[in-house]
C-alpha cells in the first residue's frame, strides 16, 4: 500500500494533545496503546482543516499486549458525550495508536482496513478519518519530541491513503477540552510491568495474519511468559486443537514455539515433533502446526503416520552458483524458489550452457516465484543471464532497486523486462515489476511476493545512493518452512552504505547466512555492520584468478572473525558451487561442480 502525502489537509495539534499522547505512551512502554482524537473540522472545495481539541484515554477496561490493542469504547463513549454537552460543536476526529514497541514505521495492513472500513461505514459521521501514528521512540530531553509522530487521512469512497506532511501540522499553545488534568494519565507505580519485549516489525505482520486467518487465538503478556498466543485451532476435519505460542525474544531476534495442549492420539506424534521444532515467526508457526495436523489427520484416517519431518521438498536450501566474477544464487523452500542476480558469461572456466544446466536442474518441479537483480551492473544484471532466466524458468516478478546511476548494461537489462513484460502481458500469468527503495516502500517487510518466504528490505535508501553499487539492494529472505532460516543478500554494497544500515536497523539484520558484499572486496566489510548480522556461514562469489583480487584476504579474515564457515566460489581450477541447509542446530555447506561443458564438435 503506497501512502499518497496531501496538501489539502492542515492539522492545528495542540502541545498539550502531543504531552497527553506521549505520556500515555511512556505508561505503556512495551505495549500498543492508544485513544480517540476529537476537535472540529471545516471542510470546503476539497479542503479540510483540522483542530484536535481533546485526547480521550484508552480507557479503565482497555486491553493492551505488544502485538494488540482493544479500546474501552463504553468509557470512551461517556467521555465524549461529557464534553459534547458543553462543546456541542465537537466530533469525533479519529484514532491515535502506537506501533514504536513493534518497530513499524507505518500503519499495518490491519490498521488500513480497519480504517477503511469505519470510514465508509453508514453510521460514520463524517467523510474523513483521521489517524496519528506514533512510529518510535527517541533520548531527548525536549518533551515535545519523545516520539516520532505522523498523520494520515482516509476518505469516503477512496481507496487511497494520505499522509500529512509535516509542514501542514501546526503545533499550537493552547488548553485542551479533555483531558481536564493528569489524572487522566497513568501514575508511574500504576504502570504495567515491563516484558523487555523490544521492537520487532514482524510483530505487527503476525497480527494481521493472525487477526485475520486465526481468529480463534488471543495474545497475552505476562512477567514470566512474555509474549504469547493461546486458543483453539480449527482442523480440516472440524475439530479444534488447543495451541499454546510462545514468542522467545532472549537472543535479540525473536523465535517461537508452539505446544499442543491435550492432543487426541491421531495428533500425539505431531504433538511431539512440533516441541522440538523452533520458527522465525508466528505466522510460520501456525501455517506449519495447521498443515501438520491436517495431513496428520488425513494419513490417520487413512491408516499411515505422518510427521512434519516427513513432508517432502519442504526442506529450505541456498544455491550459489560459480559464475566468474559475478554473482548468481537461488533459494529453495517448499515448492516455490527465489533466484537472486542473473550473472551468466561465456568464459574459459564456466560456460552459460553449464550454468544454465546447473540451474535448471536446482529449480526442477519448483515455481520460481521472483528473480532479484542486487545491482544493475553486468556482474549482477547480465543481459544474456536476465534473459535466459526469464524465458526458462517465467518468475512471477522481477525486483530490481529504484536506481538513478546509469550502468553499462542497464539500458540492454531494461530492454529485455520490457519485451518479457509485453509477452506475457495478456496472458494469464503476467511479468510484474518491483523496483525497490528502502525509503519509499510503505514497510520494509515485502509481502504478497511468495507464501514460504519472507522479505525484509534494508537498502537501497535516497540519501546513500551516490553509486551504482550503493545502490544494490540488500535484503533478507526468512523460510516459513520448520527447516527455513534467513540468508542476507548483500550486492556490492561498500562500507559507508553499512555504515547507516547498521545505525538505522542493528539487531533486525540478524541473518544465518550471509552472501558477502562485492565479492569479498574490503570495501564491502564493516564491521559494526557484521557484528550485528553475526552470520553462521558466509558465502563468497568471486571468479578464479579475477584481477580485482577478490576475495581480499582482510576482508576474509573479517568474516571469520563473526562466522563459523567462510566458503568462496573461486576454488582452483574451475570454481565451485555450494549447497547449503540447516542441519538440526546447525548449517552443512557442500560443494557442488557444474556439469562437464558440451564440446563445440559434440554431436
Amino acid at each position: 500500500m503506497r501512502f499518497h502525502m496531501t496538501d489539502d489537509v492542515r492539522l492545528i495539534l495542540p502541545q498539550a494533545a502531543l504531552r497527553a499522547i506521549f505520556d500515555e505512551c511512556d505508561g505503556f512502554d512495551q505495549d500498543e496503546t492508544g485513544g480517540r482524537v476529537v476537535g472540529t473540522y471545516q471542510e470546503h472545495g476539497g479542503k479540510l482543516a483540522l483542530h484536535i481539541t481533546g485526547i480521550i484515554e484508552a480507557g479503565p477496561q482497555a486491553q493492551r499486549s505488544a502485538v494488540s490493542f482493544f479500546q474501552d469504547g463504553a468509557h470512551q463513549e461517556r467521555v465524549f458525550r461529557q464534553i459534547e454537552s458543553s462543546h456541542p460543536e465537537i466530533e469525533h476526529l479519529g484514532n491515535w495508536h502506537t506501533h514504536h514497541v513493534n518497530g513499524l514505521q507505518h500503519l499495518s495492513g490491519g490498521d488500513i482496513e480497519t480504517y477503511h472500513r469505519t470510514v465508509n461505514h453508514r453510521n460514520h459521521n463524517t467523510s474523513f478519518f483521521y489517524a496519528l501514528l506514533i512510529a518510535a521512540k527517541h533520548r531527548t530531553s525536549d518533551p515535545l519530541r519523545r516520539y516520532t509522530v505522523k498523520h494520515y487521512i482516509f476518505r469516503r469512497g477512496d481507496e487511497r491513503v494520505y499522509e500529512i506532511p509535516q509542514h501542514c501540522v501546526e503545533i499550537v499553545d493552547e488548553p485542551l477540552l479533555w483531558p481536564l488534568d493528569s489524572t487522566h494519565h497513568l501514575s508511574r507505580a500504576d504502570r504495567p510491568l515491563s516484558n523487555k519485549l523490544g521492537a520487532h516489525p514482524g510483530r505487527v505482520y503476525d497480527r494481521d495474519i493472525l487477526g485475520e486467518f486465526y481468529r480463534g487465538l488471543r495474545s497475552f503478556t505476562s512477567p514470566k511468559l512474555g509474549l504469547y498466543w493461546r486458543g483453539p485451532l480449527e482442523l480440516s476435519d472440524g475439530s479444534n486443537v488447543q495451541v499454546v505460542l510462545l514468542e522467545d525474544a532472549a537472543g535479540g531476534t525473536p523465535t517461537y514455539s508452539v505446544t499442543l495442549r491435550e492432543p487426541p492420539d491421531s495428533l500425539r506424534d505431531v504433538a511431539e515433533e512440533l516441541a522440538e521444532a523452533e520458527f522465525p515467526s508466528a505466522r510460520a508457526a501456525l501455517i506449519i502446526t495447521e498443515r501438520s495436523c491436517n495431513r496428520a489427520l488425513t494419513s490417520a484416517a487413512a491408516g499411515k503416520k505422518h510427521s512434519p519431518s516427513h513432508e517432502r521438498g519442504v526442506a529450505m536450501d541456498v544455491f550459489t552458483l560459480y559464475v566468474g566474477q559475478g554473482a548468481l544464487a537461488a533459494v529453495r523452500a517448499g515448492d516455490e524458489a527465489i533466484v537472486i542476480d542473473a550473472h551468466m558469461p561465456d568464459t574459459d572456466d564456466v560456460t552459460l550452457d553449464q550454468i544454465e544446466q546447473s540451474l535448471n536442474s536446482y529449480l526442477s518441479k519448483k515455481k520460481v516465484r521472483g528473480l532479484i537483480l542486487t545491482g544493475l551492473d553486468k556482474d549482477h544484471a547480465c543481459p544474456a543471464g536476465v534473459e535466459s532466466i526469464l524465458t526458462h524458468h517465467e518468475p512471477d516478478w522481477i525486483m530490481y532497486p529504484t536506481c538513478y546511476k546509469p550502468t553499462d548494461t542497464a539500458s540492454e537489462v531494461f530492454a529485455i523486462i520490457d519485451k518479457h513484460e509485453k509477452r506475457r502481458k495478456k496472458t494469464s500469468h503476467p511479468l510484474v515489476r518491483k523496483s525497490v527503495r528502502v525509503d519509499n516502500v510503505d514497510s520494509r517487510t515485502l509481502t504478497g511476493l511468495a507464501k514460504h518466504f519472507t522479505f525484509e528490505l534494508f537498502s537501497p535508501h535516497m540519501d546513500d545512493m551516490d553509486s551504482s553499487n550503493n545502490s544494490s539492494i540488500v535484503l533478507k529472505l526468512t523460510g516459513l518452512d520448520a527447516t527455513g532460516f534467513s540468508y542476507l543478500i548483500t550486492g556490492d554494497t561498500e562500507t559507508e552504505r553499512w555504515d547507516s544500515i547498521s545505525r538505522y536497523f542493528g539487531k533486525y539484520l540478524a541473518s544465518d547466512v550471509m552472501a558477502a558484499a562485492h565479492h569479498g572486496s574490503t570495501n564491502g566489510v564493516n564491521a559494526r555492520a557484521l557484528t550485528k548480522i553475526t552470520p553462521h556461514t558466509v558465502l563468497i562469489s568471486a571468479g578464479v584468478g579475477n584481477s580485482y583480487g577478490h576475495p581480499d584476504g582482510a576482508a576474509v579474515k573479517a568474516y571469520k572473525a563473526v562466522a563459523k564457515h567462510v566458503f568462496c566460489t573461486n576454488t582452483p581450477p574451475d570454481g565451485t558451487c555450494f549447497f547449503t541447509r540447516r542441519v538440526g542446530d546447525d548449517f552443512e555447506t557442500r560443494d557442488v561442480r557444474h556439469p562437464d561443458p558440451v564440446a563445440a564438435d559434440a554431436p
